[in-house]
């Protein structure tokens, strides 16, 4: 079986949303191998509390634990274009290092910048973000993401995205979408909605 990942954002010496990458690798942990010991993600980053700028840590654990922990500066990738790609079984519940399904469909974007993923009909998420679409000053994310990710997860607990199902015919009635992820914080990258080729 592949290993698992978290990708967090550690910033100023601060880590973004630890509660909710803890919760998500101990779920993943209680899922495939039952009674496992719960981890707790901070042992693991003592280490880093005095790096400045915004840091990409990433945390690679199977079923006997973390197995890797590594870190490098983050520079954010410019996007100004999105595919949109359909693929009606894909499955990325879980935060595999196995990104190939990903991959494959990434080699599909052209002379775009990235994918947006349609799975049977509805919108999903991109390749590395989950997105969220703006009507009348509200956002919207997808209702049925590929991955649950857990900036997407503290957005909704804030009351600052409501789901819902976003089909893919429906775009056009959109002003804006915004793409983030454990690394790109809400309203950091925002799109018009001509941005998504067809």
């Amino acid at each position: 079986m592949c290993q698992f990942v978290e990708t967090l954002c550690l910033e100023s010496g601060v880590v973004r949303n630890l509660h909710y990458h803890e919760a998500r690798l101990n779920a993943t942990r209680q899922y495939f191998w039952k009674g496992s010991t719960p981890i707790v993600l901070a042992q693991y980053l003592s280490g880093l509390s005095n790096v400045a700028g915004r840091l990409k840590v990433r945390v690679v654990y199977g079923e006997y634990g973390v197995t890797e922990v590594t870190s490098q500066p983050y520079t954010m990738r410019r996007i100004t274009s999105l595919r949109l790609v359909n693929n009606d079984t894909i499955d990325y519940s879980f935060k595999s290092t196995d990104r190939s399904a990903l991959n494959a469909l990434v080699a599909q974007c052209g002379e775009c910048d990235e994918v947006l993923i349609v799975r049977r009909g509805e919108i999903t998420d991109t390749s590395y973000t989950n997105v969220a679409f703006l009507e009348n000053k509200q956002w919207y994310t997808p209702a049925r993401p590929l991955l649950c990710g857990t900036m997407r997860a503290s957005l909704l607990d804030a009351g600052l995205l409501t789901e819902r199902t976003i089909r893919c015919e429906e775009v056009g009635n959109y002003s804006a979408i915004m793409l983030f992820n454990a690394m790109i914080s809400f309203g950091e990258l925002t799109l018009a909605m001509h941005a998504i080729v067809k």
